[in-house]
């Protein structure tokens, strides 16, 4: 059944889109940052989803810095999925980037006060991102098979 997605939802993401293009600018240093922007349709709305972000070369910020706070983490396990949640208090969703390299979910967050810098390593790797939220100051990151083709 086809439904008719407000305008309104695509004047959000084109100004979503614009804010994340500027801040890859911004944050480049001159490298090249890639982004993906993650739409969930429900209900007749178009939602997007958390970016995930991949800085290609270097970060060269080490994870856990001590003189930053902790980012809180809890990794469950289903038969068929991985859920991943991310405590970071005082952050907005944009402040956020999120990547996967192999089995290593990267979780990185900063705004002028507080920044946050985490590892996460999962059992297999065979797995792939399904779904992301954030609300709340909790990142939720849900991991499926990875698809075969």
């Amino acid at each position: 059944m086809y439904v008719k997605i407000p305008e309104d939802d695509f004047e959000q993401l084109n100004e979503y889109i614009r804010r994340m293009v500027y801040r890859a600018m911004a944050e480049g240093d001159g490298r090249s940052i890639a982004f993906r922007v993650d739409l969930m349709i429900q209900e007749g709305r178009c939602h997007v989803l958390p970016p995930v972000w991949s800085p290609t070369g270097e970060r060269g910020v080490p994870e856990d810095d001590e003189d930053q706070p902790k980012c809180l983490v809890e990794v469950q396990e289903t038969e068929r999925q991985f859920l991943v949640t991310a405590e970071l208090p005082g952050m907005r969703e944009e402040e956020i980037r999120v990547w996967q390299e192999g089995s290593t979910l990267h979780i990185d967050a900063a705004n002028g006060e507080t920044q946050y810098r985490k590892q996460v390593e999962l059992p297999r790797f065979d797995f792939q991102v399904d779904w992301m939220t954030f609300r709340h100051g909790i990142l939720e990151v849900a991991f499926g098979p990875a698809s075969e083709h």
